[in-house]
């Protein structure tokens, strides 16, 4: 049972009313009917226009006594308006997870070129600056050209002392080659 219209004050029981009859959109013609309260009082009492009578104050609150929860047309609206806000940022995040996993694919695929230009722009200094023609690759048949690209990837890996990994597998054939690699400059971006 609800309170009493002396125990919750009257600007109480207005807020109660004017709660009920928004959730369950009622117009004050609406309520009136309902309670036997004329429009006029009620849109007053609403206002805080002014008394209003201990029978208004009985009416009302026997109207909230009296009511039990049903759905009202706002409460169909805010679960529609509600279900259609979810499904709005469900589909934002949807694009946006899909998003970053384009944004992801797209870095590991610059870093991929990254390292082929890494490659070409080595391959190409050799040739304009140590003049490695391929002919001249195609001297080298004891596995040293093997043994550089191993060393690249070593240097890659923070692992650039070659000369160590040379002698671990036994490749001394190519001592000469590590020896040289391992006297240059560390490229600017090595660990």
């Amino acid at each position: 049972m609800t309170e009493t219209v002396k125990e919750m004050g009257r600007s109480e029981l207005v807020r109660r009313v004017y709660d009920e009859r928004m959730r369950v959109g009622l117009s004050h013609r609406d309520l009136s009917k309902l309670t036997g309260v004329s429009f006029s009082t009620l849109a007053r009492v609403e206002r805080g226009d002014g008394e209003y009578s201990d029978e208004t104050s009985e009416k009302l609150e026997a109207w909230l006594d009296g009511r039990e929860w049903e759905p009202g047309p706002l409460d169909e609206t805010k679960k529609i308006a509600t279900a259609a806000a979810v499904a709005i940022y469900d589909q934002i995040m949807a694009m946006h997870s899909a998003q970053s996993a384009r944004l992801e694919a797209q870095d590991a695929e610059i870093e991929r070129l990254r390292g082929a230009c890494d490659v070409m722009a080595e391959r190409e200094r050799q040739k304009t600056v140590e003049g490695w023609a391929p002919e001249h690759d195609d001297e080298h048949d004891d596995g040293s050209l093997v043994l550089a690209a191993v060393s690249y990837a070593l240097s890659a890996c923070g692992r650039p002392n070659l000369t160590e990994t040379i002698d671990s597998l036994g490749w001394t054939s190519a001592q000469k080659m590590a020896d040289a690699w391992n006297t240059r400059p560390a490229p600017k971006d090595a660990p």
